[in-house]
């Protein structure tokens, strides 16, 4: 991500942290209501790393009720995670741990999560 002026800019992991957690609990269920997308059939767990690349935490996407039940999971940077949420990375722009279905991942990343 760069500013006006083509600096890079840096977008601190609980402040990227507190925007998935929009994208999850807000906006992507708002985009159901609304009938601007179909429910989620398969599930992500997102694992959030902080600023030392230490776990900040780990949220989920989809119907799954509890860590595990994923189909897939990825494991990345909070800012990273935000900007792939946002469509503004693709998930081969950004060092991810994965595993899950390969298929799944791009299933869910491929919805219109938001606005």
């Amino acid at each position: 991500m760069r500013n006006a002026i083509g600096a890079p800019v840096r977008i601190p992991a609980p402040l990227a942290a507190l925007g998935v957690r929009e994208v999850l609990n807000d906006l992507y269920p708002r985009q159901v209501r609304l009938g601007r997308m179909a429910p989620l059939r398969c599930s992500l767990e997102i694992g959030l790393l902080d600023d030392h690349g230490g776990r900040e935490e780990t949220l989920l996407l989809g119907p799954a009720q509890a860590r595990g039940d994923s189909a897939a999971a990825i494991e990345l940077p909070a800012m990273e995670a935000l900007l792939l949420l946002w469509k503004r990375r693709t998930i081969d722009d950004v060092a991810t741990r994965r595993s899950g279905s390969e298929r799944a991942l791009q299933n869910v990343l491929s919805s219109a999560l938001v606005p």
